[in-house]
């Protein structure tokens, strides 16, 4: 059995045992509905009594005590009057055909029954006995088994009426040993042609069937039946003719049918129906071979036939009610079990399956067609109409390659999920699941236009779940989650490799199948406002970052190029189509927030990487390259710092790009100032400040102050204390750094901490520019009333005092020291007079 046929199999097996499951448990609930007037008529009754019996124990004596005699006698009354209930409503119960057997041979008398079975089978054995052993004339044999047969049935006739089905048992022996005799004489002795046989058991089969019909037995019907289907499997020796087998099982199917057509005995079509089909199911595996086809098919096509109409009968003819119910068995187990053997005997055959399986399903919606207006069949149209549905999908995987199969039935099954969730028809909705499963599964994802139609047809179906999902099972919503990841990785593989097709770099080309994919789920959302499509787009930043660096880290550090290749198209595609998600999605998203703040960072990284490789490869300045790494942070900073007026969309935003936004990169553009207080200036037309490296040095210095300064309301006052030291020491290193760099070019000193700190000129430079910013810290804190300004600027100041003691005390005999000592002195006397201590913060000042 190939691929194909076994998924066909599981398919007609899931939908059938979905479909049984609905049939038995309305015919559970009709039988309850039944039995409810029963158990009403019961209740109804007691509860009179009970009304009576109080009144004239109200007229007689005294309400009875919760201990009394009378209340324990009323309470046992009351259990069993629900007893009885319970017992009825389960004798109400409907039999299954396990239970009707078990009835059959140990209900009653069980003696006559077991007799019965065992006679049988010992007939069949004398039967093959004396035709191995036996020298009694062939004519003999047969007569003397004829008798017997008759005799019973004759027997059974006149004690038809006897209790315990004795003589419907015996007269069901004897037909069954009519059908061994017949069978015998034309197998086994070849006294008679088949078709005098064929003719002669068609006639036992009619009358039986008459029998069983005149006296409403099911059980002798069933006996009869049995027997009639085991007498070629006890009395076969395995090289009979195939033909005059099925004729011989024709002729006891066409029994059934003829019954059916007067009773609605659901044990006997099964029986016939699993009698029938089994052993021919045993006889294909054993003998079939396709040169066998046109004796074998007409033989199927008649099974087939007689058992659809009876199924169609049990329908239409049951006396009972309620009417509109199935013998779903039948109905479902039919094609499950016939259309496996039609697909064995067509297999030689060009375009067979696909031809049987039109066949099949255009039989069964011209029987639905048929139906319709009969309103005791609705259920059964509705049954006709899926079973046809399924196998105009199978025949799909039989007339297309598998690349055309698989979208068909990806569009079968949103087309069908669609019409059972507006018709609230859940077995056809699980139907509709398992097909798209299976489509999924098969997909060859290496064909595009097949995966995008199975994607969209996916996307349909998951659309109609969320319709749905109140009354969606749990394990259908996680299966809406499954099939949304599942869509996405399709997506995603066949989506980029046709974007590499068109010349786009293979390592881009996920992160452009990102971009397309967020436009289409933003048009669908802009169209059916679908919150789960809403929820995905969430995504889309995280996702696209992750596929941008995953597309640049493949290179060595010093070869990143963000922008190389493909990587400028994507990053503004990325860019334009994340921040006007962000727009539209604004007050919809729950991560909003720091969406924005993770492509801040994001761009801010893929700028500064992009900058750095063209100083590298552009310039061919390595340390040209790594002063240009802190351009980015530091213009996004002091712009997100400074800007006044946010657009609109923004300004709620606005407080924490501020704080945390910039903080994230103040913290990079710490590291970059740290990072870049090694290098040296080129000699040519340095000028002090005025260059690149020093300029960096300042506004990185001048960015961290702003942030600080700005956020500064956010922090308890002594964190804003302790957040200022580490500040004021980075700003005095800064200064410190840039005078290091004039010293390095103007004296022609080596520019290491070593060589610069013996420098005589840097030691009193310093301590005048470290005075000088000490002095201003102490004055501006006046105006501004600023004590930690004042503190700082003292601090600083004291760090002075004991730099002249420890250092340019050490050669006072220099001119460069005592300038020091002499300006720094005069320095702090000039302060001490104007901000002899720290301002109060009441009132602004005045220098």
């Amino acid at each position: 059995m190939d691929g194909l046929e076994m998924e066909i199999i599981i398919l007609l097996g899931v939908w059938i045992y979905f479909l049984q499951r609905n049939i038995d448990r309305l015919e559970k609930r009709v039988k309850k509905l039944e039995s409810k007037e029963f158990a009403k008529e019961v209740e109804n009754s007691s509860i009179e009594e009970r009304i009576e019996n109080s009144i004239d124990s109200e007229e007689r004596i005294s309400p009875p005590q919760p201990n009394s005699v009378e209340s324990v006698t009323l309470e046992q009354s009351s259990l069993k009057t629900e007893e009885s209930i319970t017992e009825n409503k389960k004798s109400k119960k409907s039999a299954t055909i396990f239970e009707l057997i078990k009835r059959y041979l140990f209900g009653g008398n069980i003696l006559v029954r077991l007799g019965g079975v065992v006679l049988f089978f010992g007939l069949a054995f004398l039967a093959k006995y004396m035709a191995e052993h036996s020298h009694i004339t062939i004519q003999m044999r047969i007569g003397a088994i004829l008798a017997i047969g008759v005799t019973l049935i004759g027997i059974g006739w006149r004690l038809r009426k006897r209790e315990g089905a004795y003589g419907q048992i015996l007269q069901g022996v004897g037909i069954a040993t009519l059908y061994l005799t017949i069978f015998a004489t034309a197998k086994l002795y070849h006294l008679i042609t088949p078709s005098t046989a064929f003719t002669v058991m068609l006639l036992i089969v009619t009358i039986a069937s008459l029998l069983a019909l005149a006296q409403d037995s099911l059980p002798m019907m069933l006996f009869a039946s049995s027997g009639g289907f085991l007498v070629p499997i006890l009395t076969s020796e395995g090289d009979g003719s195939h033909i005059l087998l099925f004729g011989y099982y024709a002729v006891l199917d066409i029994g059934i049918f003829i019954i059916a057509w007067r009773r609605s005995w659901r044990v006997l079509n099964i029986v016939g129906f699993l009698f029938t089909f089994v052993i021919a199911t045993v006889w294909g595996v054993l003998h079939y071979h396709h040169t066998l086809f046109w004796s074998v098919e007409p033989f199927l096509i008649l099974y087939f036939a007689i058992y659809l109409t009876i199924s169609i009968l049990y329908t239409l003819k049951r006396r009972f009610k309620p009417k509109n119910l199935i013998d779903s068995t039948l109905v479902f187990g039919l094609p499950l079990v016939a259309f496996p053997l039609q697909l064995s005997l067509v297999r030689g055959f060009d375009n067979g399956e696909a031809i049987s399986s039109i066949a099949l399903g255009t039989l069964y919606l011209i029987l639905s067609f048929i139906l319709r207006n009969n309103k005791q069949a609705d259920i059964l149209v509705v049954s006709f109409k899926a079973i046809a549905l399924i196998f105009y999908t199978i025949s799909i995987g039989y007339i297309f390659d598998r690349d055309m199969k698989v979208t068909l039935w990806a569009l079968e099954a949103s087309a069908l999920l669609w019409s059972s969730i507006r018709q609230n028809r859940r077995f056809g909705r699980y139907f509709a699941e398992i097909l798209l499963i299976i489509s999924m599964a098969i997909l060859n994802r290496s064909e595009y236009w097949e995966s995008i139609i199975v994607v969209a047809s996916a996307l349909f179906s998951i659309y109609w779940l969320d319709y749905a999902k109140k009354s969606l099972l749990p394990i259908e919503r996680l299966l809406s989650h499954l099939l949304t990841l599942w869509i996405l990785v399709i997506w995603f593989e066949s989506t980029s490799s046709k974007f590499t097709d068109i010349g786009i770099d293979l390592s881009f080309s996920p992160l452009f199948a990102l971009i397309a994919l967020g436009v289409i789920f933003f048009l669908i959302d802009r169209f059916f406002k679908w919150h789960r499509i809403a929820t995905l787009l969430e995504g889309y930043w995280i996702v696209g970052i992750v596929l941008y660096i995953y597309a640049i880290e493949q290179s060595p550090i010093s070869q990143i190029n963000p922008f190389g290749g493909s990587g400028l198209i994507g990053w503004i595609g990325l860019n334009i189509l994340g921040y006007y998600l962000l727009y539209r999605y604004d007050r919809v998203w729950f991560f909003t927030l720091p969406i924005h703040i993770l492509s801040l960072w994001f761009n801010t990284a893929v700028l500064s990487m992009e900058l750095h490789y063209i100083g590298i490869h552009s310039l061919h300045s390595p340390k040209f390259a790594d002063i240009l790494t802190g351009v980015t942070p530091i213009i996004l900073s002091l712009t997100l710092l400074l800007w006044k007026n946010y657009p609109k969309w923004l300004e709620r935003y606005k407080d924490t790009y501020r704080f945390t936004g910039v903080g994230g990169l103040n913290l990079a553009i710490l590291v970059y100032a740290l990072y870049i207080f090694r290098f040296s200036p080129e000699s040519s037309g340095y000028i002090p400040i005025f260059n690149i490296i020093d300029i960096m040095q300042i506004l990185s210095t001048v960015s961290i102050y702003l942030w600080i300064s700005i956020n500064s309301e956010r922090f308890v006052k002594e964190a804003v204390t302790l957040i200022y030291v580490p500040f004021s020491i980075l700003s005095l290193v800064t200064i410190s750094v840039i005078y290091a760099r004039a010293i390095h070019i103007y004296s022609d000193t080596p520019y290491t901490l070593y060589e610069i700190w013996q420098n005589l000129y840097f030691q009193t430079g310093l301590s005048l520019l470290w005075s000088i910013a000490g002095i201003v810290l102490m004055l501006l804190s006046k105006y501004y009333l600023k004590r930690s300004w004042w503190i700082a600027g003292f601090g600083i100041l004291l760090l002075v005092v004991v730099k002249l003691f420890l250092i340019e005390l050490s050669g006072r005999g220099t001119i460069e020291r005592i300038v020091s000592f002499i300006a720094v002195g005069t320095l702090l006397l000039l302060i001490g007079y104007f901000v002899p201590m720290p301002p109060s913060e009441d009132r602004k000042g005045k220098i």
